[in-house]
């Protein structure tokens, strides 16, 4: 009989989360009303030091609560002149992977939703006119395994907020100053 010792390293991950205060809540909401506020008008906006702020900014990145900076571009002027959303079945949620890959390697996609209910996906698209949006509805409609689409042409849009965080949930009176926890 042959025994086998196996030397195993084992790596400790240290993973940080942070208590965010109301603080952090209205500085996530600044900046996504407008990325490129400087480090004084955001401590002004929320009422901190500079310092503290810039430090609550790199808590904030480095726990990639915030996970990137971007602009905000009118689809009308660049040539998108048709938003669609579309509800998409599949056949069965075994294949639902792969139709979801399929669905986000579409440059036309913007988002992809999995949801539950009647459908499986709730997908938003761009599209120069209407033969492109139907182009790109067919291709949608020739992903294998996908059983049926519905289709919503957008006319107009009312609201627009993103990422931004509703002001009912920076007020909770639950909110304490945040610590770290480790």
């Amino acid at each position: 009989m042959i025994s086998m010792i196996i030397n195993v390293n084992l790596f400790v991950f240290s993973i940080v989360y942070i208590i965010m205060d109301s603080k952090d809540y209205q500085l996530l909401n600044e900046l996504v009303e407008n990325g490129r506020k400087t480090n004084l008008d955001l401590s002004n906006s929320i009422k901190l030091a500079p310092s503290a702020t810039l430090g609550r900014i790199k808590t904030l990145e480095d726990t990639e609560i915030i996970t990137g900076y971007s602009a905000r571009i009118d689809h009308n002027k660049v040539g998108i002149s048709l938003i669609c959303f579309m509800n998409i079945q599949i056949e069965r949620n075994n294949f639902i992977d792969d139709v979801a890959k399929e669905l986000c390697e579409i440059e036309e996609v913007l988002e992809v939703y999995e949801v539950m209910g009647s459908a499986s996906y709730f997908v938003k698209i761009a599209a120069e006119n209407n033969n492109d949006a139907q182009r790109i509805i067919k291709r949608i409609g020739q992903i294998k395994h996908v059983k049926n689409s519905e289709s919503f042409l957008v006319f107009n849009q009312l609201k627009y907020r993103s990422a931004r965080i509703p002001k009912s949930f920076i007020t909770k009176p639950d909110r304490k100053p945040r610590k770290a926890i480790k």
